[in-house]
């Protein structure tokens, strides 16, 4: 399930010369920012052009601090980041003896410890507003689904159980009182979905008959939710839209399937068709930085 989705959203193409890089081709799932706006996270793979070479514990955990685009790996084996409210923690979906669960960790890889154990694909996690709890992606059943779980791993609750679509990438609310992600099926007329913290009262917010995916909120108030969203045989762009599902806009002309904007709302973070991070200028539309992943 997960690589079918990768092979589906992943905008992957060689980074620098082929005779540098040894004509491996970089992959970049998300995007995370840290609070205060220094940092970029973001998930990497290194593979060849065939995929003759994927695995899953290739996945790496990068962290770009954005001025001095100084790029650390934070954590190995590791797919999907958040960053917590306060910057202090991040929680990825780390490979550990052939499982993948939610893991939490200082916002430089150290005391990382497990926060899910349960035997299921965990990933795509997304941090309550005070830190004490995640949703997160689980595959159950051969469907990916929204469970819910407190950093010290007591209060499991799992919030959709899907008769069709799976259930993607959650993002729980600033004001700790919705969770929206995207319900996907397979048939690329994704739609943005959102509904309670506590699982209840789910619905579309979208609406449409095209594709729209990787919904977050976009500011402290939960007013605003980006995402992407694409037309028949259209390139992503990046779109913004209000909590009930109106207001849809194209957030400039950003052409990305992943984009997330900065805590102060003034600037974009995207993932390039090149295998790179670029920060635009909301204002202006001009570009701040570009952040290549090191291999």
């Amino acid at each position: 399930m997960l690589r079918k989705l990768l092979s589906s959203f992943l905008l992957l193409s060689t980074v620098g010369a082929s005779a540098q890089q040894d004509s491996l081709i970089a992959g970049i799932q998300d995007i995370a920012w840290s609070p205060d706006g220094q940092y970029i996270y973001c998930s990497v793979l290194w593979h060849n052009r065939d995929w003759s070479d994927f695995a899953p514990h290739k996945w790496k955990v990068h962290r770009f601090h954005i001025r001095s685009k100084v790029d650390t790996v934070v954590a190995d084996s590791a797919y999907t980041v958040a960053v917590a409210a306060n910057g202090y923690r991040i929680a990825v979906g780390k490979l550990r003896n052939g499982k993948r669960n939610i893991w939490s960790m200082d916002a430089d890889g150290r005391h990382a410890r497990p926060v899910s154990t349960n035997p299921t694909d965990d990933y795509s996690p997304s941090w309550s507003p005070d830190g004490m709890a995640l949703v997160y992606n689980a595959t159950i059943d051969g469907k990916v689904e929204i469970c819910r779980i407190r950093v010290d791993g007591s209060g499991y609750q799992r919030l959709t159980v899907s008769k069709g679509d799976n259930a993607h990438s959650p993002s729980w609310s600033p004001r700790d009182d919705r969770v929206v992600y995207y319900a996907a099926n397979g048939d690329n007329k994704d739609q943005v979905h959102v509904m309670r913290a506590d699982g209840t009262n789910d619905h579309n917010l979208t609406n449409d008959t095209l594709s729209n995916t990787f919904p977050a909120w976009a500011d402290a108030d939960a007013r605003t939710i980006i995402y992407s969203h694409s037309a028949k045989k259209g390139e992503p762009m990046a779109y913004t839209m209000d909590a009930e599902g109106k207001k849809k806009e194209p957030l400039g002309d950003v052409r990305s399937f992943y984009s997330r904007l900065s805590p102060d709302g003034k600037q974009i973070a995207c993932i390039d068709k090149v295998g790179l991070v670029r920060i635009i200028d909301r204002a202006t539309g001009g570009q701040v930085a570009e952040l290549r992943p090191m291999h």
